[in-house]
């Protein structure tokens, strides 16, 4: 159960009264329950079996929309020889361990709105452009640094994560996302193309570029965006310790 005391004053009441589940929402609102879906599937590392959660039917959606998603999946799980669909009993014991990782991470008002940011932030973004990048690199500020840290003390922090990818050339390719999160920050984008190609000429040597699909430069976005995203869904498990309540997962 997530109980969190709220300063009322300060605080944006939930639909009807402050007895009203906090994460309800409005009419012209999206369900919020579906936000923190999307977050915790978000979260599932490509390279491990995590809870992931397949929204069949949404109120968000027209009804007309709806059906060919309810009879798809159905036709997929009745004519499918995959063996490996969860019970529902199974998909109700994971939803509860997320639940269990939610409320480990919510100790206080802050981490509330924390959390309310990053689901926010993350709910329907795949344009992977300037926007996205600077976007993903202010949730990871926001979790990693406190109020008295400067950026580039977040270095410390996400060095250790892309050591696994770059290995011994990870400090340069830290010290440069970082650069480029203060270029776009700073509305100096000539500044951040340049310190992108920089990051390529290093660390994309063996890219293969389609420029009848990207250009040079938004290819790269598209990389770092995902380097990044990689990045967050690493220090998200930590903050929500998934491992701790993920010990066994369903194969």
């Amino acid at each position: 159960m997530i109980y969190i005391e709220f300063d009322y004053e300060y605080s944006d009441m939930p639909f009807f009264d402050w007895t009203t589940n906090c994460f309800d929402g409005r009419f012209c609102e999206e369900d919020y329950s579906e936000k923190i879906v999307k977050l915790l599937n978000f979260m599932n590392r490509d390279n491990n079996v995590r809870a992931h959660f397949n929204i069949v039917y949404s109120s968000n959606n027209d009804y007309i929309s709806v059906i060919p998603r309810i009879t798809t999946t159905l036709s997929l799980r009745l004519n499918s020889k995959f063996k490996g669909f969860k019970t529902k009993d199974e998909m109700v014991y994971d939803l509860k361990k997320c639940g269990e990782c939610i409320d480990n991470f919510l100790q206080s008002e802050s981490d509330y709105y924390k959390l309310d940011f990053i689901v926010e932030a993350l709910n329907k973004e795949n344009d992977y452009k300037h926007y996205h990048f600077l976007r993903i690199f202010t949730i990871l500020e926001m979790l990693l640094l406190n109020k008295k840290q400067k950026t580039h003390e977040i270095d410390n922090y996400i060095n250790p994560i892309i050591k696994q990818i770059y290995n011994k050339d990870s400090d340069q390719a830290t010290i440069l996302l970082r650069q480029m999160r203060n270029k776009v920050g700073h509305g100096d984008f000539k500044g951040f193309t340049k310190k992108a190609y920089e990051f390529a000429d290093i660390y994309m040597k063996n890219f293969q570029f389609d420029y009848s699909e990207y250009s040079r430069l938004n290819w790269i976005l598209l990389h770092i965006c995902c380097l990044l995203d990689d990045i967050l869904k690493e220090v998200l498990n930590q903050k929500f310790n998934t491992d701790k309540y993920f010990q066994m997962t369903h194969a």
